[in-house]
């Protein structure tokens, strides 16, 4: 697997480095998958970071608890369907928060001061330079209430604290006792019988 957690910023929007703006420079990766026996193929459908450990846990016959946030690409990389996700989300440590379909983008720190609030066409404005959020108030609308239902108006800080938990802790190291047997057996390291609790 060849991705990244982030982009960089050049100057695009007046900065530099990541972790302070959601525009298509700093959270738009590749995500390269190479899985044995399977031929390559090239997937438009919108993807998460969240997205990829169910799919590693997919691939290796791993069952994984319905607390994981991600959805797996499996069905997308077997063609058993053209799109997974609608929308992708986003936030920073600085409180910003993106919701993103095909088309659209919108950008907001949720405050009740008149901070942050950006839309963009991504087809017509791929590089986020005209802000519609006064031009179409319907669209900032609809995707500022998808953006809240789905972070339930909490903050980043309380989201990080709240999820994990230690039932979560317990579902993640299951996780990777059990992937890391796969790899060993896969490089026969290891014989079939070996850590059979898990």
């Amino acid at each position: 697997i060849i991705t990244s957690d982030h982009g960089e910023e050049f100057m695009e929007h007046g900065g530099t480095e990541h972790g302070e703006t959601l525009y298509e420079e700093v959270i738009r990766v590749p995500l390269i998958i190479r899985i044995p026996g399977v031929g390559g193929k090239e997937i438009s459908s919108l993807t998460q970071g969240i997205d990829i450990m169910p799919t590693i846990l997919d691939l290796t016959d791993i069952t994984f608890s319905k607390q994981v946030q991600g959805v797996s690409r499996v069905p997308l990389i077997r063609g058993d369907v053209e799109s997974l996700n609608e929308y992708v989300y986003a936030e920073t440590f600085s409180n910003l928060s993106s919701i993103r379909s095909d088309n659209w983008k919108y950008i907001t720190n949720f405050s009740p001061f008149g901070g942050i609030e950006e839309l963009y066409n991504l087809k017509e404005d791929p590089f986020e330079k005209r802000n519609l959020v006064t031009i179409e108030p319907e669209i900032a609308k609809y995707m500022r209430d998808k953006l809240k239902k789905h972070f339930g108006g909490i903050t980043m800080n309380r989201i990080y604290s709240e999820r994990i938990n230690e039932e979560v802790k317990g579902h993640i190291k299951h996780w990777i006792a059990a992937i890391g047997k796969r790899l060993l057996e896969y490089f026969s390291y290891l014989g079939n019988d070996v850590y059979n609790d898990f």
